[in-house]
């Protein structure tokens, strides 16, 4: 028999690790489960994906030894007949993953709850592709549901809440993935959902909080081996470190994050475009230059826009009226996907430290357009507020600059040594 301090300490680590309920609704619109269906799919088969889910719910959260009688012995046959007749024969996927969900109905004390959540997922997948994500999270979740001990599902549940704007509602879904990733020694889940914790509080401002999920996360990285996790992870450490104007933190995460990047990794232009922001952003104006340079021309993908946009500011801050037409002509002809707003804007900035007026203007119109078109907030980009902030910025960018020397030593140590590394990098990638 285990003495009472073994109990006790056992007692101790399941309260540690007991699964915390998530939030299944927003606070702002707490309506009743599979509301959200209904609006965004005005149709038959809205009404019998919000019956289906409707059920799935009420079968996952009863006690197994409660599910007997659960449902009336007809309503299997109804719920199969609503089916074949509300979903059209050009949707037999969609068909066949409701048929899946039936069981719960039909026979909910021998239903697998992990078939289910398998349904579940391909119905959010179908959701989603068809422009209804708030139908996507309500199967999500449903498939957590079905599967409670399955961290990736709890995961992939925080990751659809935060793109929906819901940070306290993630929370709630990574702390759930985190318990139950922990209970089964799932580690992949578990590095993923605190680094996905940190970046929710680094948006939020949190920025110790942050910080404690990235330092976790990268520990278990570094001992499971996952070196792609500690890239990201680092880099992530590196933004936060360099939004809370730690500069010599930054510096070292960057540089822990060199230390296991790959140079031929698909990460490395990012993490190149991302110090040249911090360099740019602390004075170091020909560092930034050479690396956003050298990384918008390598950068593709959704991260594109940015790096274009950061290269035009970099070259109208060292005065390369050549780099800042290409970026600028690259970002016109090419881009107009996530972050154009932004990049916009910062094409505005390359274009008033070099003096153009006009094409300053044109900038900082394109920027507010951008994101009208783009459904963001046009507030944040409107033109005449941002020529405003600019003129506020290149002010402070001049006393900033002017005391870029004031590096210490061991920061200068660190700069120096990673600009090195970065372009060295660049180099041996240009030579493949």
């Amino acid at each position: 028999m285990p003495s009472k301090q073994e109990r006790e300490s056992s007692d101790d680590e399941i309260r540690r690790w007991r699964i915390p309920p998530p939030l299944l609704r927003d606070a702002d619109s707490p309506g009743p489960e599979g509301l959200s269906i209904l609006e965004e799919i005005r149709s038959e088969v809205g009404v019998i994906l919000w019956k289906s889910l409707r059920s799935t719910l009420l079968w996952a959260e009863v006690e197994p030894e409660e599910r007997k009688g659960l449902f009336d012995s007809e309503a299997s046959q109804r719920r199969q007949q609503e089916i074949e007749r509300s979903i059209p024969a050009a949707k037999a996927d969609l068909r066949r993953d409701l048929t899946a969900l039936i069981p719960a109905v039909e026979s909910p004390v021998e239903a697998d709850g992990e078939a289910m959540a398998e349904a579940c997922e391909r119905i959010a997948t179908w959701a989603e592709s068809s422009g209804c994500p708030r139908t996507a999270l309500e199967f999500l979740q449903a498939g957590s549901l079905c599967a409670p001990r399955d961290a990736s599902l709890a995961l992939d549940v925080g990751y659809a809440v935060r793109e929906l704007g819901q940070p306290a509602r993630a929370e709630s879904w990574f702390q759930r993935a985190l318990g139950l990733a922990r209970q089964t020694n799932d580690w992949e889940p578990y590095v993923l959902a605190y680094l996905a914790h940190g970046r929710v509080m680094m948006e939020r401002g949190a920025f110790p909080a942050a910080r404690e999920s990235y330092i976790k996360a990268v520990r278990r990285a570094g001992r499971q081996n996952m070196r792609e996790m500690e890239v990201e992870v680092f880099h992530d450490l590196f933004l936060l470190e360099s939004r809370a104007g730690n500069h010599g933190q930054a510096l070292s995460a960057a540089r822990e994050t060199l230390d296991v990047l790959d140079p031929d990794d698909d990460q490395f232009p990012e993490l190149a475009r991302d110090l040249g922001i911090f360099w740019l952003k602390i004075g170091q104006f020909e560092h930034a230059f050479e690396l956003l340079r050298e990384a918008a021309k390598r950068i593709q993908g959704d991260a594109r826009g940015k790096a274009l946009g950061a290269a035009a500011r970099a070259a109208g801050q060292v005065g390369d009226r050549e780099t800042f037409d290409w970026a600028r002509q690259e970002l016109d002809r090419w881009w107009d996907g996530p972050g154009a707003p932004e990049a916009w804007a910062d094409v505005a900035r390359g274009a008033a430290a070099l003096k153009l007026k006009d094409v300053t203007r044109q900038a900082a119109d394109r920027a507010e357009s951008s994101a009208r078109t783009r459904h963001d907030e046009p507030g944040d980009f409107a033109a005449d507020a941002l020529l405003e902030t600019i003129e506020t910025e290149t002010k402070a960018l001049e006393a900033v600059a002017a005391q870029a020397q004031l590096l210490d030593d061991e920061q200068q140590r660190i700069h120096d040594v990673l600009a090195e590394r970065v372009m060295s990098n660049f180099d041996a990638r240009s030579d493949d």
